[in-house]
């Protein structure tokens, strides 16, 4: 009798192994986190839901429930793609973050 492999968190998430740093434990980055909840309150704002945004973007939604918890890091690509369909520019989920201290 075979058992099947065990799925990884990827693709649980449904990322397709395009984001490996989720599988490893890493520090909370306050930016992720920060960038994060601006992405996840605007689309609340917006009134989208998970399954919305993920088929305007092209993105799974597993992956955008991640970026929204500050679990991984959108790319700058990504990062674009939420500004172009929230109507902001990529500032905006900079926005109230305090200075990074040296």
């Amino acid at each position: 009798m075979s058992t099947a492999p065990r799925p990884t968190i990827a693709d649980l998430l449904g990322i397709d192994g395009m984001v490996r740093e989720i599988e490893t434990v890493r520090p909370v980055n306050r930016v992720d986190v920060h960038v994060g909840g601006r992405i996840h309150r605007r689309r609340l704002q917006l009134r989208y839901d998970l399954a919305k945004l993920a088929s305007e973007i092209a993105m799974p939604t597993g992956k955008i429930a991640a970026i929204e918890a500050g679990e991984i890091r959108p790319t700058a690509p990504e990062l674009y793609a939420f500004a172009q369909q929230f109507g902001v520019s990529v500032s905006y989920f900079f926005a109230g973050m305090r200075v990074l201290s040296h």
